[in-house]
This record gives structure tokens, C-alpha cells and sequence, in this order.
């Protein structure tokens, strides 16, 4: 027979997951939950006493909050909000992992969807890290996409550039 606990003190729980699922358990209160966990883990990857394998869980670390941004259709959580996420943050981590490939798919599947120019001097930032072609053709993607509600943003980007040409330019 059990006992039903008739104060909160009284009662007790504990919870345990795998350290694997620990992201998981974040992305449950929303994609911002998980990025100040990402870039621990990315601060930690690249101190000198990393430990071999760091790199390789930040990768699958922000391949998992990729796969949720780009999934995200507004779940409600416990309270009814989710921890709105910064995608100018999460470029500047991926800019630190120095990730092509998940840059990639980040710009492509969620601020390409998403944009509003707010990111827009993070993604100059970043975009060293692709090649010249790829980043030519996220940005028409982005501009095909976006352009005709956010002209404005998407010229703010585009004068970010040249100005960031301008600057490699003369030195």
C-alpha cells in the first residue's frame, strides 16, 4: 500500500538520465535553454585541458539544437513558454566550433526561415568559414527568400559585406 505524501516537504524524487540525453532535457524548455550549454561545452573543448572526444560531443551537441530549431513549430512546455533562442548566439558558437558544414545547414534551414536582420553581424562574421561559392549561394537564398518583406535588413547585410571586403581589401 502507498502512502500519498500530504505535504511537498514530505515527498521526494529523484531523476536520473544519461549524460547523453542531458541536451534533450534542455531543449524541452526550448532551443535558448540549450544554448548556454552549448557554449560551455564549446569553452570547455577548447581549454588545454580538453579531454579527447569534447569536440566531437559539442558537434553532436549542436547538430541536436540544429535538428530542434529546424523542427520547432512552437510546442508548448511546462508554463506554457519556451526560452526564446538568439540565432546571432548560436552563429558565434558555430563560428567557435568552426564547423562549416553545421554552419551550413544552420544558416540555410533557420535563418534563411527565420531572418529579420538582427543576426546579420553575426553571419558576416561567420561566413569566413565557408567557401566562396557556398556562401554565395546561402546569402541569394536568403535574399530570394526574405527580400521582399526585409529589404532593409537584407541591404544592412549586404553593406556589412562590402564593408568587410573593403576592409580585407586594404590591408
Amino acid at each position: 500500500m502507498r502512502r500519498r505524501c500530504r505535504r511537498s516537504y514530505h515527498c521526494a524524487a529523484v531523476v536520473i538520465w544519461p549524460k547523453q540525453r542531458f541536451i534533450d532535457v534542455l531543449l524541452q524548455a526550448g532551443v535558448g535553454a540549450a544554448l548556454p550549454y552549448l557554449e560551455d561545452r564549446v569553452r570547455d573543448s577548447m581549454a588545454p585541458s580538453a579531454v579527447e572526444g569534447d569536440r566531437e560531443h559539442v558537434i553532436a551537441t549542436a547538430q541536436r539544437i540544429i535538428e530542434e530549431w529546424e523542427s520547432r513549430v512552437g510546442h508548448p512546455t511546462y508554463g506554457g513558454e519556451r526560452k526564446e533562442a538568439n540565432r546571432s548566439e548560436m552563429l558565434t558558437l558555430l563560428g567557435a566550433i568552426a564547423d562549416a558544414t553545421l554552419l551550413d545547414r544552420f544558416v540555410d534551414g533557420v535563418v534563411t526561415r527565420d531572418y529579420d536582420g538582427t543576426e546579420n553581424e553575426a553571419l558576416v562574421a561567420q561566413l569566413h568559414l565557408l567557401e566562396a561559392a557556398k556562401a554565395s549561394d546561402l546569402l541569394t537564398r536568403l535574399a530570394l527568400d526574405n527580400t521582399a518583406d526585409l529589404t532593409v535588413a537584407y541591404v544592412d547585410l549586404l553593406s556589412r559585406l562590402v564593408a568587410q571586403a573593403v576592409r580585407k581589401f586594404l590591408r
